[in-house]
């Protein structure tokens, strides 16, 4: 019989957590509950940041912030650097790593404040240190000189050593450890672990009409969920929205998401390809039926991404039965089986986009049967109590004791 493992103590590190949303957030979330409802004792510590760009707060002392779904949180005032740098710090973050008890500290987001707290603890012996980067290569940290040139400095002075700290790198997909080899590290480290979503999600029976009351009907509708940031290749969507239009001129692009800095461009290529109304941005959505409803309602899913490190957003919606087009980045490929459970194409391809959005739309049994297949993948592989279960074993086994008992 396998000796039963000990229950561990485990902190978590992020920049973000709810009610911030993203797809860091939505991970560090999930396996903290997973964990927490396993009788671990898990802690997470963070920003009072609700969104960097454009900075806002949260309240820290507010009593529902303190703990989320049944996990403690410790917020702290963050700092940030403006301009090219673009970096938040907590101060006050550092004695409460430091002074901590914790058998594994996790940190998430390589290039962030948290992870050099966490290799720092883990050089002075105080804790083990597992790393989940949640990677973006240089050339998708921004468009600026200053902000390549800051980022291959920091590569090469900094980033190399985290990932020599850590007793364990945890990717989310093959194309993230891919992306981070050669940067000086033992890449014996690198373990893969997916990310998931709730099994809850599988036992949801779709319903459009939360959704259509809302916002009102329009369809064909292409759907995108995500931060409306620099890398999520949203102009590109637009200038292929502009040919699918042609095809489909009642066809409505719904964006759900809070805004990352570039909700005005998206706004203004529309108005200048003349395409304005047959956009939707809603902005981030916090009522969970009207969100899940978004899936629902729409008939193809796009993540037109420059570089995605995962996408959890891609399996929410082939959760919900749909076919799904996304570029050929990170560890999409990890998720889409092409011409199976969607279509693959390349990032900065306006037209590669177009061309993959209107075949499925001119072919809705070709959709359907591609939605059902990526439900079944989901199901099989990808909810997050399976994903916790591949992680607890990182943990123990990082801090030296083996064996699966209960």
């Amino acid at each position: 019989m396998a000796k039963a493992r000990r229950k561990l103590k485990v902190l978590q590190l992020c920049t973000r957590y709810p009610p911030g949303t993203g797809g860091v957030e939505t991970h560090v979330h999930a396996i903290s509950t997973e964990l927490r409802a396993r009788g671990h004792e898990v802690q997470v510590l963070t920003s009072d940041l609700l969104s960097e760009t454009p900075l806002k707060r949260i309240d820290p002392g507010h009593e529902q912030y303190a703990s989320v779904d049944g996990v403690p949180v410790k917020r702290f005032r963050a700092r940030a650097l403006s301009g090219d740098a673009q970096y938040s710090f907590m101060p006050a973050m550092v004695r409460a790593v430091l002074a901590s008890k914790a058998d594994i500290v996790h940190a998430h987001s390589y290039g962030f404040f948290q992870t050099h707290l966490a290799m720092a603890a883990r050089r002075m012996g105080r804790t083990r240190f597992v790393f989940t980067p949640h990677f973006h290569p240089e050339w998708a940290s921004g468009k600026t000189d200053t902000r390549r040139f800051l980022r291959r400095a920091y590569d090469k002075i900094i980033g190399g050593s985290t990932l020599t700290s850590a007793d364990a790198v945890v990717c989310v997909s093959r194309g993230e450890a891919e992306a981070i080899k050669g940067m000086g590290f033992d890449e014996g480290t690198i373990r893969i672990i997916p990310n998931g979503i709730p099994s809850s999600l599988l036992d949801l029976k779709p319903d459009p009409t939360p959704f259509q009351k809302e916002h009102g009907p329009g369809h064909p509708m292409v759907l995108f969920v995500g931060r409306l940031a620099e890398n999520k290749g949203l102009v590109q969507l637009v200038d292929a929205a502009a040919t699918v239009l042609k095809k489909f001129p009642a066809a409505t692009f719904v964006i759900v998401g809070e805004d990352g800095g570039m909700r005005m461009a998206i706004e203004q290529r529309a108005e200048d390809l003349g395409i304005y109304e047959r956009f939707k941005i809603t902005g981030r959505i916090d009522n969970e039926e009207v969100y899940r409803s978004a899936y629902a309602d729409c008939d193809v899913f796009v993540l037109p991404s420059i570089f995605e490190a995962f996408g959890i957003v891609v399996l929410e919606a082939m959760a919900f039965g749909k076919p799904c087009v996304a570029t050929r980045v990170g560890g999409v490929p990890d998720l889409i089986i092409d011409k199976k459970t969607g279509l693959l194409v390349e990032p900065n391809d306006p037209g590669g986009l177009a061309k993959a959005l209107i075949s499925l739309l001119k072919d809705p049994e070709k959709a359907k049967a591609m939605g059902v297949s990526a439900r079944k993948t989901v199901g099989k592989d990808y909810t997050w109590p399976r994903i916790v279960d591949r992680l607890e074993d990182i943990y123990y086994e990082v801090i030296g004791q083996s064996g699966h008992g209960k």
